[in-house]
């Protein structure tokens, strides 16, 4: 695990270049592809493991059915964050907004934008209150 969160760190402090000079862009997409393809297959190393291990649980009769669906509900999620990241970073596609997740263990929560200058965003859900003239809810 130490590996794939070293991996991980690696690829997220990798920054986009400013530079003016094409060569300094492309050297530096280069090395951010690199560093995410490298962390994506040591991923699916690990998602590999797991269907592996899991598998080898069920068989056994070592796993109850809750357990093996909530391991799953997350594995998805994985292989959903790996495609994402193959596309976007890799392929350099734009995901759209309605594939999108912005958590995994509330997957209800949304992407609002509230236009203000302070925080022109904010994740949570969109709820309307509605007041009477007594100040009743």
């Amino acid at each position: 695990m130490k590996k794939l969160k070293r991996l991980y760190r690696k690829a997220q402090s990798l920054k986009r270049s400013k530079a003016k000079s094409r060569e300094k862009v492309e050297e530096k997409s280069v090395r951010i592809a690199k560093a995410h393809r490298e962390y994506i297959d040591q991923a699916e190393v690990y998602l590999e493991k797991a269907k592996a291990t899991l598998d080898l649980l069920l068989s056994t009769n070592r796993l109850n059915v809750i357990t093996y669906d909530t391991i799953m509900y997350y594995m998805r999620h994985a292989v959903r964050q790996i495609d994402q990241i193959r596309r976007r970073v890799l392929n350099g596609e734009k995901i759209p907004h309605e594939e999108k997740v912005f958590s995994i263990f509330e997957e209800h929560t949304e992407w609002i934008s509230k236009g203000k200058a302070d925080v022109p965003q904010e994740l949570g859900l969109k709820v309307c209150v509605v007041e009477d003239q007594y100040g009743s809810f």
